[in-house]
């Protein structure tokens, strides 16, 4: 009988410091801060005042399709996120 690892689940949170240190190194900061400065009132205070970054907020899903960003790379952002 052999043991085979449960797949590892996806980050679904980080730190709003982890989300802008995996947002840098491939150049999507600035982009990401151009958008949220273009938002309504609210949504640049949850950029400012938020606790964590969550993987399904609605905010965030709106910023990836407008930026281009797949899922899949929404993931993979998150899980370099949670390295940093």
């Amino acid at each position: 009988m052999s043991y085979e690892a449960p797949a590892p689940r996806p980050v679904t949170v980080v730190t709003p410091l982890q989300a802008r240190r995996a947002l840098a190194p491939l150049f999507l900061r600035d982009t990401v801060e151009a958008w949220i400065d273009q938002q309504p009132r609210g949504v640049r205070d949850a950029r400012r005042y938020a606790g964590d970054v969550y993987r399904d907020d609605p905010t965030l899903v709106a910023a990836a399709e407008a930026l281009s960003i797949t899922d899949e790379e929404l993931d993979d952002l998150f899980a370099l996120g949670a390295t940093l």
